[in-house]
């Protein structure tokens, strides 16, 4: 097998795997748990699918960040470590 056989099967593994959003630290379903497909470019061919949000995905997702940002942790943080997070 040469290295592009194994990039190349490594990124179908990772295409392959479901797809979440990730909210508050942890991978949810959408709410409504529709997907859209991801299309590549170059060739028409499906490449995955990822989760289709809506404003009820984005509501908990802001209400997350905006519990995160106002968490005296997310203060303490140096800014190196919150670009490494």
């Amino acid at each position: 097998m040469t290295s592009g056989d194994s990039a190349a099967g490594t990124v179908r593994r990772f295409l392959d795997q479901p797809r979440r959003m990730l909210i508050g630290g942890q991978w949810v379903e959408s709410h409504t748990g529709e997907a859209l497909e991801s299309v590549d470019p170059a060739t028409g061919r499906s490449l995955t699918t990822i989760p289709r949000g809506d404003a009820t995905d984005v509501d908990r997702a802001v209400r997350a960040a905006r519990a995160a940002f106002e968490s005296a942790a997310w203060r303490e943080i140096s800014p190196i470590d919150r670009g490494r997070l």
